[in-house]
C-alpha cells in the first residue's frame, strides 16, 4: 500500500465520516463532497482504490452499478506499519513481514513443491476478522486483488486473491518454507482430487510425482479419506505406474489402497464433461477403469505432458 497526500485524505475523511463501513454509489459520493465533476470524483475514487483505502464491487442486482466500501483507518495505519517494516513490496517480503495468521494455498503453493506450472496468482487465507488489514496491505502499483467472490478490476502481472476463510483445518495442514505459510502437498493433492478439473489435478499429479519420495503417506491417505477421494487417489498412482512402466508408487501400497474403498458404485463425470473425450480415455484406460470401477477425468495427453516435462517418460 502507499499513503495519500492531503488533499486526498481530506477526501476520505469525509467520506469516512458519513459512511464509515457501510456501501455507497458514485452518486451518493458525489453528494457527499459535493463535486458534481464525475471525472474528478472518478480520479479520486480510483486513487484511494489503488493506494488500498477503498474496494468496490458490481451490484448483484444491477451489475453496472458499482458499490464503495472505505477501508477503517486502524487497518490502514496498521497495514502501512506492517509495508514500512517490509524489505520489500512484493507478496513475500509483505508475508514475511506481517504477524497475522495465514495460509497460501492453490497454484501458488503447488508451484513451491512441483515447480512445473507457473502460478497465475496467488491464493492468500486469512482469518475474516483481518480482512480490511489484508486488503489495504496487498493493494499495490502493478498488482491486482480479487477479494473473495470479487473478481479483480483489472489484469495485472501480480494477482493476489485473498480468501476470508481461513480455518483451523488449513492452518493445521500447512508449513512455513523459508518465512512463508503455505499448505503442505498432502492437502494439496487432496484438494487437487476433490476438485478434478484440468489445472487442480494436474497440480495434484505434478506434486504427487514430484514429491513421492518425500509425501508423507499415512497423512495423505488419511485425508484423502477425509474428503472422500481415495479411489480417486489410488486410480491416478495406477494409472501413473502404468504410463511410466515403472512402479513410482509401490504396487503394494496401490493395492492395500483398492481394497479399502467401497468399488459398488461407479465413479463417473459431471455430465457437462461426457463426450468423445470421455469415451476415448475409458477406451485407453479400460483395465484401470475396470479396477477401480471410475470414469477418468483427465486426458492421457495431458499425462504424458506432466511426465514429459518432468522427465519421467
Amino acid at each position: 500500500m502507499r499513503w495519500i497526500p492531503t488533499w486526498l485524505a481530506e477526501k476520505y475523511s469525509i467520506l469516512y465520516f458519513e459512511k464509515q463501513q457501510s456501501t455507497f454509489e458514485f452518486n451518493e459520493a458525489s453528494e457527499i463532497l459535493g463535486i458534481e465533476d464525475k471525472r474528478k470524483l472518478a480520479d479520486i475514487i480510483s486513487k484511494l482504490r489503488g493506494r488500498g483505502f477503498l474496494i468496490s464491487k458490481r451490484d448483484p442486482v444491477d451489475p453496472r452499478r458499482k458499490l464503495y466500501r472505505l477501508i477503517d483507518p486502524e487497518s490502514l495505519v496498521y497495514a502501512f506499519g506492517v509495508q514500512s517494516r517490509a524489505m520489500g513490496k512484493d507478496v513475500e517480503d509483505k508475508l514475511k513481514a506481517v504477524p497475522l495468521e495465514y495460509v497460501i494455498g492453490g497454484p501458488a503453493a503447488s508451484f513451491r513443491y512441483h515447480r512445473y506450472l507457473t502460478p497465475g496468482k496467488t491464493d492468500l487465507y486469512v482469518d475474516p476478522a483481518d480482512l480490511n488489514r489484508w486488503i489495504a496491505l496487498m493493494t499495490g502499483r502493478g498488482s491486482s486483488l480479487s477479494i473473495d467472490n470479487i473478481p479483480a478490476e483489472k489484469a495485472e502481472k501480480v494477482h493476489t486473491h485473498i480468501h476470508s476463510t481461513l480455518t483451523h483445518e488449513l492452518l493445521e495442514s500447512s508449513a512455513m518454507i523459508d518465512g512463508v505459510r503455505y499448505l503442505t502437498p498432502e492437502i494439496l493433492v487432496v484438494q487437487g482430487l476433490e476438485k478434478g478439473d484440468g489445472f487442480s489435478l494436474s497440480d495434484a499429479l505434478a506434486i504427487l510425482l514430484s514429491m513421492r519420495t518425500k509425501i508423507e503417506w499415512e497423512k495423505l491417505k488419511s485425508l484423502a479419506a477425509a474428503h472422500n477421494v481415495v479411489r480417486e487417489l489410488g486410480c491416478y498412482m495406477d494409472i501413473l505406474n502404468y504410463e511410466t512402466e515403472k512402479e513410482l508408487f509401490p504396487e503394494k501400497m496401490i493395492r492395500e489402497i483398492r481394497e479399502t474403498v467401497d468399488l459398488s458404485h461407479r465413479l463417473g463425470f459431471r455430465e457437462a464433461e461426457r463426450g468423445p473425450f470421455a469415451e476415448k480415455e475409458r477406451r485407453e484406460y479400460k483395465e484401470i477403469s475396470k479396477r477401480w470401477n471410475i470414469d477418468l477425468n483427465i486426458s492421457r495427453a495431458s499425462i504424458h505432458k506432466i511426465l514429459t516435462d518432468l522427465g519421467l517418460k
